[in-house]
C-alpha cells in the first residue's frame, strides 16, 4: 500500500465524534440530577456550579477556602515570629 491508498483511510470522518449538548448537571455531593440554572441542589442543600465535560456541576467558591486558610496560616506564623515582641512592646509602654 503506497501513500496515496494510505491517506484514503485517514480520513477525519472516522475520527470524528459526536458531541452530545448538555442539558442537565449531576449534583457532586449527592449524584441528583439538576437543571442546568440550578445553583442549589433541592436534595442535599449545597451550593453547585457548571457543569463540567461529563455533566457533574463543579464544586464553587473553593479558590476562597485555600485563600482564607494561608492567610491564616501566615497570621499564625507572624504572630509566633513577632507577637511576643509586640506584645512585650505594648506592655513596656503602659505599665
Amino acid at each position: 500500500m503506497d501513500k496515496k491508498d494510505a491517506s484514503k483511510y485517514n480520513t477525519r470522518e472516522h475520527t470524528r465524534i459526536n458531541v452530545v449538548p448538555i442539558v442537565t448537571k449531576k449534583c457532586p455531593y449527592c449524584s441528583n440530577t439538576l437543571s442546568l440554572s440550578e445553583t442549589v441542589c433541592p436534595s442535599c442543600k449545597n451550593k453547585v456550579g457548571e457543569p463540567d465535560k461529563e455533566g457533574v456541576a463543579k464544586i464553587p467558591g473553593t479558590w476562597k477556602k485555600y485563600v482564607s486558610a494561608l492567610l491564616a496560616l501566615t497570621i499564625l506564623v507572624l504572630y509566633l515570629i513577632y507577637g511576643r515582641d509586640v506584645i512585650a512592646y505594648i506592655k513596656s509602654m503602659f505599665f
